[in-house]
């Protein structure tokens, strides 16, 4: 398969403090590539760089191609890059029809985002074509029967399934998932895991996944970066990276 994303060499600091080290690895087009390391190591760090969250300090990113390392993050979503993060952030007074419907029409540049989203749903009544796409998205992610529930009521779970709906409603190319699995019990876990395989499998897009839960790492990722400290411990097929002396040793604790 082709390459999506390319990172070479990336640096970043705050202030005197390196985070990233000459961090460099390559994701493959519709696959499922996980990055795991210790509190500390600069997971969400280095996600929030390939977003356009942070700038890095040196190196360069490398996108479908196209050299994005100073583009912004609106162009990065232009470009087909979406990121959910951590801690859920979704809007209280909306339900998850909504949620889509935003970032339906933020894909196709009809939402002014400068305004109350609220403000914008209850003035604006979805189209026949907006009403059936997130019809279509929320089907996939399982949540039809609960599109007019206020997302105040949704367990975790249920909120990092409307992030991920969201994300995808913007038609993305690559969606970045900051740690999924935080706070999610053993069962949400394993429907998120059911969640990524059939997207994984069933469209073109690809994921890049930050996550501490080795489970959930072994179950969805094809390709696996183990960070250490800021450094590139090991990339490369998950089984061989999870087999590597280092890796276990450093890492794995064995």
């Amino acid at each position: 398969m082709s390459e999506i994303l390319r990172l070479d060499r990336i640096n970043f600091s705050y202030g005197d403090l390196s985070v990233l080290n000459d961090i460099s690895l390559s994701v493959t087009s519709r696959s499922v590539h996980g990055i795991v390391g210790a509190n500390g190591a600069g997971k969400s760090t280095l996600l929030s760089i390939v977003a356009g969250y942070l700038r890095a300090s040196g190196g360069t990113i490398t996108f479908l191609g196209k050299d994005i390392t100073d583009s912004s993050t609106k162009d990065r979503i232009k470009y087909g890059i979406c990121r959910t993060f951590q801690k859920v952030e979704l809007y209280q007074t909306l339900d998850i029809f909504d949620h889509i419907l935003l970032a339906i029409r933020q894909k196709n540049k009809l939402a002014n985002l400068s305004k109350s989203f609220w403000d914008f749903i209850v003035s604006h009544n979805a189209t026949v074509n907006e009403t059936e796409e997130a019809e279509e998205i929320l089907a996939t992610v399982g949540l039809s029967h609960l599109k007019n529930a206020p997302v105040s009521t949704l367990s975790l779970g249920l909120g990092r399934m409307v992030e991920l709906a969201r994300a995808l409603a913007m038609n993305p190319k690559l969606v970045l998932l900051d740690e999924p699995s935080s706070g999610l019990n053993q069962e949400e876990t394993a429907q998120f895991i059911e969640l990524i395989n059939n997207i994984s499998g069933s469209s073109n897009t690809t994921f890049l996944i930050v996550e501490h839960d080795l489970t959930l790492v072994t179950a969805v990722t094809t390709a696996l970066t183990v960070l250490d400290m800021g450094h590139v411990l090991a990339t490369g097929d998950t089984t061989a990276v999870l087999d590597n002396s280092t890796v276990k040793h450093t890492y794995l604790g064995r």
